[in-house]
């Protein structure tokens, strides 16, 4: 079992080293942070997938996609933004 385990996050860990390279030309980019964080949380690696999706929420000015990314910031573990906001 645990070669399929690791047969399964193979591509996963193929498409994050993607991500991140684009990410470093474009690091403000909202859809790369927020699909860097799916990837992430896919992996199980909720902590990271937290912190790239409160950026994206940081950086986006569509009030439905940050309360998207906020609602993911909250699932990941995160608390809700200080300042009450989700639009």
């Amino acid at each position: 079992l645990q070669g399929d385990e690791t047969s399964a996050r193979a591509p996963f860990m193929r498409a994050r080293a993607q991500q991140e390279e684009e990410i470093r030309r474009q690091p403000n980019d909202v859809s790369l942070l927020s699909d860097l964080g799916l990837i992430d949380a896919a992996l199980g690696r909720k902590e990271e997938a937290r912190v790239e999706f409160e950026r994206a929420a940081e950086l986006t000015r569509n009030a439905r996609e940050r309360k998207l990314l906020l609602d993911r910031v909250l699932a990941c573990g995160g608390t809700p933004p200080a300042d009450g906001r989700y639009n």
